[in-house]
């Protein structure tokens, strides 16, 4: 599953180019059934680490879309790889065989320049010598440009200086896909997970919290009062989003707060049933 997973991504970029691309961010979540545990893979890129992107940051503020200050380190070649090497069971030219062939037969400028990319990657996994792993290494490192020199590091900080962004090889080369543990709630017999507050995902969780609460059987699937008590679950769940997630490498999240039984009940009161609430609500889970 692992590998079909991997394959799937790589082929998107191509089919589904521009809600997903090499540049972008991947989260994913592994169930190993043979454990019955659930992994998250932080497929998140950084920002750039020079002082100077960060001090324009503060200035200007966030970028406009398809402005390529806007870059996070591109993640998808790191998770696809890492997927592989953990959770998997083939070689990157395995994974990446469905979506050269699609590069191959499509019609777009940059088709031929990615399908470089990706058999540049498959021929240092097939010359390296070693186990399936350290080929899979090898080749993920000529792509961040670890551990030395790396032509296709080289053409991206290129590529970002000749279009006027921030990111350099030492944001490529610091790049790495964190393997962690999901945030889980139960609810009504299921047990969810979601990737941490470095996504949105936790909002869900802490929306079906909320909903714990209230009798959506006896209202009734898709009936006005179950419609109106889902969104406005959502819409508090989204303003503690905007006030409290953020990168919890940099930043304290207070997530246990978040999904308390105790926060929980406070926030669940908010939730008029014969009014929308026009308002952003977040609370206060510190107190």
């Amino acid at each position: 599953a692992a590998d079909a997973a991997v394959a799937t991504l790589l082929a998107l970029m191509v089919t589904d180019h521009g809600e997903c691309s090499i540049g972008g961010e991947v989260p994913m979540l592994i169930y190993d059934a043979r454990s019955g545990a659930v992994k998250v893979l932080s497929g998140q890129g950084g920002a750039p680490l020079s002082p100077d992107a960060i001090a324009w940051y503060m200035q200007h503020g966030i970028p406009a879309a398809g402005d390529v200050k806007i870059a996070p380190v591109p993640a998808v070649v790191d998770l696809c790889i890492t997927a592989l090497q953990q959770f998997g069971t083939h070689r990157f030219a395995d994974a990446a065989t469905p979506t050269l062939a699609l590069l191959d037969a499509g019609r777009e400028p940059w088709h031929p320049d990615l399908a470089r990319t990706l058999r540049r990657l498959v021929e240092t996994e097939a010359r390296t010598p070693g186990s399936r792993e350290r080929r899979l290494q090898a080749a993920c490192d000529r792509f961040y440009g670890r551990g030395g020199g790396s032509d296709i590091a080289d053409e991206l900080e290129a590529f970002y200086i000749e279009e006027g962004g921030f990111l350099r090889k030492a944001d490529l080369a610091a790049h790495v896909t964190r393997v962690e543990e999901p945030v889980t709630v139960d609810y009504r017999g299921y047990t969810v997970c979601k990737c941490g507050p470095w996504t949105q995902g936790p909002c869900l969780c802490q929306a079906l919290r909320l909903l714990e609460g209230f009798d959506l059987r006896a209202m009734g699937a898709s009936s006005a009062d179950a419609v109106h008590v889902a969104v406005e679950a959502l819409k508090l769940a989204m303003a503690d989003r905007d006030a409290y997630y953020g990168d919890p490498l940099y930043t304290d999240v207070p997530l246990a707060a978040l999904l308390s039984d105790a926060y929980t009940a406070v926030r669940r009161q908010l939730v008029d049933m014969q009014r929308a609430s026009a308002a952003c609500r977040p609370g206060d889970p510190y107190h």
